[in-house]
């Protein structure tokens, strides 16, 4: 009442925003290659199609969150230092380039991570066959100066 009195009457928004989908949306940020960003995309597309507004990409990043906090989505994983080393290829390949031929190739990341003080080590090699894959954890551990414990592979 005092804020009519002061501010005027504040006329509300003929369009609502549209509701999110947060189960979704943490279903789908687990598959590989889903990105908040990718997700936001598709919610203001459904938006405009059902006439509503969308929430603008930091508030629908925020609001999901809050919403994945709240709802304990997430949990916690406490690594004691040195303990593990986590290992993988990443994803997809990157493209490099011969400076001299301008010949294109295909190179294959291996990451290893330390996740109590998410160092990171990555290595680009041409395949992901058996050599060089020991030969990027020995160049990890190599690099981290010393071995871990425990060896987690991504898969097996």
């Amino acid at each position: 009442m005092l804020d009519e009195l002061f501010y005027g009457k504040r006329e509300s928004s003929s369009t609502p925003y549209a509701v999110i989908n947060y189960e979704y949306i943490h279903r789908e940020l687990s598959k590989k290659g889903v990105t908040i960003t990718l997700l936001w995309n598709e919610y203001c597309e459904r938006a405009y199609a059902n006439g509503e507004k969308p929430y603008m990409s930091t508030q629908f990043g925020d609001k999901y969150r809050r919403w994945a906090r709240i709802t304990k989505a997430t949990m916690r994983i406490t690594h004691k230092p040195g303990d593990t080393m986590q290992v993988d290829w990443a994803g997809e390949t990157i493209q490099y380039f011969d400076p001299i031929t301008g010949e294109e190739f295909k190179a294959y990341l291996f990451v290893a991570a330390l996740p109590c003080s998410s160092y990171l080590y990555v290595e680009a090699c041409t395949d992901m066959k058996q050599e060089n894959r020991l030969m990027c954890h020995i160049h990890a551990y190599e690099y981290f100066g010393g071995v871990t414990r425990v060896l987690v592979p991504d898969n097996l």
